[in-house]
């Protein structure tokens, strides 16, 4: 496994059946990247030691549900943001390729994109933030990314999920 410093999980909510409209008590966005127009910050968690494992790749053309994956240790933090009421909602495209561009910016990677379409899950693991999983793909996510940056000596993964509709109206980082 690879020893991290900071695993970033990235949710983006398109609902807007969410009450309060302002910050979560206590959260602040991730330095790396600007928050999108028109979402606030509706939830954060950190667990200071944990792995969680990344999609990197394609699926596998025979099983879209399978994806290879790599295990990083270290922090995670996770963010997770929401639609205000009554605001247009940016496209699941948009969102991933504002975050891909941001991280190219500075010095990230690509290592996989995912459009909805494939039913999978991944892991992570750390005091049960979000129990553990997180469901990509049809009717879970429509578009999904993994990025990883190095900054000075730190190796940073990101996983970015963007969800239009359907279980809930809310976004990760």
């Amino acid at each position: 496994m690879k020893q991290i410093v900071f695993a970033l999980i990235l949710t983006m909510t398109m609902s807007s059946a969410s009450l309060a409209q302002e910050d979560a008590e206590g959260c602040k966005d991730h330095p790396l990247f600007n928050r999108m127009p028109n979402y606030y910050l509706s939830e954060c968690e950190e667990v200071e030691f944990g792995s969680m494992k990344f999609p990197v790749g394609e699926p596998d053309p025979n099983n879209e549900d399978k994806i290879k994956s790599e295990t990083v240790e270290g922090r995670i933090m996770v963010f997770h943001y929401s639609l205000k009421e009554g605001a247009k909602p940016a496209s699941g495209l948009q969102i991933m390729r504002n975050f891909q561009n941001a991280a190219k910016q500075n010095g990230g990677s690509i290592l996989g994109e995912y459009q909805g379409g494939c039913k999978g899950m991944y892991e992570y693991n750390g005091n049960n933030v979000n129990s553990g999983t997180i469901p990509f793909g049809n009717g879970c996510t429509n578009w999904s990314t993994t990025i990883k940056l190095t900054k000075g000596n730190k190796e940073i993964w990101i996983s970015l999920l963007s969800k239009l509709s359907g279980l809930r109206s809310s976004g990760s980082l």
